[in-house]
C-alpha cells in the first residue's frame, strides 16, 4: 500500500518536454511507467515522443515526486468526438508505487485547470466498466463520485462516458469567446481530418 501522504514529498505537474526532457530515457520510462499503471502495453515509444512533444492542442501533463515521473495524464482542447467547447482529459496513468498518494487528482486538477483556462465550458472523460469488478467500481466512485463526472444512468458493463462542466476561468466569455472556442475547434477538426492529427 501506498506511504502515508504526509511523509511523502509534494507531487508538481508540468507540461510535456517543458517538464521533462524527451531524451530517449524519458520516454521509455514513461511508456514504461503507463503500460505498468494499465497493467498491459497501452502506448509505444513513438505514441510516447509524440504525445510528450506535441503543440498547443493536446499536451501531456507529467507529474514529478522528488524530480522523478510519476505519472501522465494528456488533456486536449478540441476533439473530434466532443463538440466546440468540450475539452478531454485522458492516458492517466500514475506509477502503482505511488497510486493512492494524490497524483492522480494533482493531474485531473492540472488538465482540467488547463481546458478551463482556454475558454472550454465542459470535459469529457471515457472509461471502460465493469459492473462488480472491484477496480472498475472504485474507478466508477472516483469518476462519477468525488470528480462529480455525470455518466449514464445505468450501471450496466461497458464504455462509459463522462461529462463535467468547468467552471469559467477566462475572461473573454459571451459570443466573442464562443466563436473563437469554436473557430479553434473547426481547425482542430480539420487538422485531424486533413493529417490525422488532433
Amino acid at each position: 500500500m501506498a506511504e502515508d501522504r504526509r511523509d511523502l514529498p509534494p507531487v508538481t505537474v508540468g507540461i510535456g518536454s517543458g517538464s521533462l526532457e524527451p531524451s530517449r530515457e524519458n520516454v521509455h520510462a514513461l511508456a514504461a511507467l503507463v503500460n505498468s499503471a494499465y497493467g498491459h502495453h497501452r502506448v509505444g515509444v513513438s505514441e510516447m515522443r509524440h504525445r510528450l512533444t506535441t503543440g498547443r492542442n493536446r499536451v501531456l501533463h507529467v507529474a514529478s515526486r522528488d524530480g522523478r515521473p510519476v505519472g501522465c495524464c494528456s488533456s486536449t482542447l478540441h476533439v473530434p468526438w466532443c463538440g466546440p467547447g468540450c475539452g478531454h482529459w485522458g492516458l492517466l496513468a500514475v506509477a502503482p508505487e505511488a497510486q493512492g498518494t494524490g497524483v492522480a487528482s494533482a493531474l485531473v486538477a492540472a488538465a482540467e485547470q488547463r481546458l478551463a483556462s482556454h475558454g472550454i465550458s465542459t470535459v469529457q472523460i471515457e472509461y471502460s466498466y465493469h459492473r462488480n469488478d472491484a477496480f472498475s467500481e472504485r474507478m466508477l466512485a472516483w469518476y462519477e463520485g468525488a470528480l462529480g463526472y455525470r455518466g449514464p444512468a445505468s450501471r450496466h458493463s461497458g464504455f462509459r462516458m463522462c461529462r463535467k462542466r468547468l467552471p469559467r476561468l477566462d475572461a473573454s466569455g459571451g459570443h466573442a469567446g464562443c466563436l473563437q472556442v469554436f473557430f479553434e475547434w473547426f481547425v482542430a477538426i480539420l487538422l485531424w481530418v486533413c493529417c490525422g492529427r488532433y
